[in-house]
């Protein structure tokens, strides 16, 4: 085989080979943008105009439904905020008043910065 023959088969091959992937990647492009889609809306879009007036929500209601969202949400972080007290263990505020004490004690018998900052931490809990 002379030289032009071994450069053309492989350019034809290249050019085949790019072909192909351009065809497989095109292909799963559609695959991940319809399966994006039906997951996003929720199966395949429909575009038609609804029957009545009365399925579209009004703007008062969108008011509505945002105020009970907001209190909703602080419904819950108030149900959060009490449930963490009421979790407080007895033993848990036993040991860090101790701590406090501890290092309260630590600092004034040799007053090092190291006891001071010991002490801040643990009586701020």
């Amino acid at each position: 085989m002379s030289w032009f023959k071994i450069f053309s088969a492989v350019v034809v091959g290249n050019i085949v080979s790019w072909a192909i992937i351009g065809i497989i990647g095109f292909f799963l492009s559609f695959v991940i943008m319809e399966a994006t889609m039906e997951e996003i809306f929720g199966g395949r879009p429909t575009f038609s105009v609804p029957s009545s007036s009365s399925q579209q929500p009004s703007i008062g209601s969108n008011v509505d439904l945002a105020e009970q969202a907001r209190e909703e949400q602080l419904r819950l972080q108030q149900n959060r905020r009490q449930q963490a007290e009421e979790r407080t263990d007895p033993s848990v505020i036993r040991t860090n008043r101790q701590m406090c004490e501890f290092w309260t004690e630590e600092f004034k018998k040799d007053g090092s910065e190291q006891s001071r900052k010991y002490r801040d931490a643990a009586c701020s809990r």
